[in-house]
């Protein structure tokens, strides 16, 4: 039996209130809060959706999210509305705080569904 273990290391980086998660790209985790969110306004606000889809027994659910526009990102929230122990996950696939666009991507688990708020806050310059 081959067995394969991974170390991962994760960094947060923060200068100045602006925190980011450094090789947060392709991690898994049930909830995203990237970047400065502390300072995010409405006027900010560059995206909002709801995602969600029914669970189906014994099959897993996946949604992708992606924004593009001419602001760069500085505060990403992705939060799961379902209890964490659904085992349900996002993770960034490219893009994300500091660049002006993002690509998301949520799978559930066998029977489980899917419930996520996001909004993504973005300005000219920060």
């Amino acid at each position: 039996m081959n067995q394969v273990c991974i170390l991962l290391t994760i960094f947060l980086i923060c200068y100045n209130n602006y925190c980011v998660l450094a090789g947060g790209i392709g991690f898994n985790t049930s909830d995203i809060k990237n970047g400065n969110c502390v300072i995010a306004t409405p006027a900010d606000l560059v995206k909002t959706e709801h995602v969600h889809k029914t669970g189906i027994p014994f099959m897993t659910r996946s949604a992708t999210s992606e924004w593009l526009g001419n602001k760069k990102i500085y505060c990403l929230q992705v939060m799961n509305q379902k209890p964490s122990s659904d085992g349900s996950t996002v993770s960034i696939t490219s893009g994300g705080v500091g660049y002006n666009f993002v690509k998301l991507a949520m799978k559930s688990t066998k029977g489980h569904g899917l419930d996520y708020n996001i909004q993504i806050y973005a300005k000219l310059y920060f």
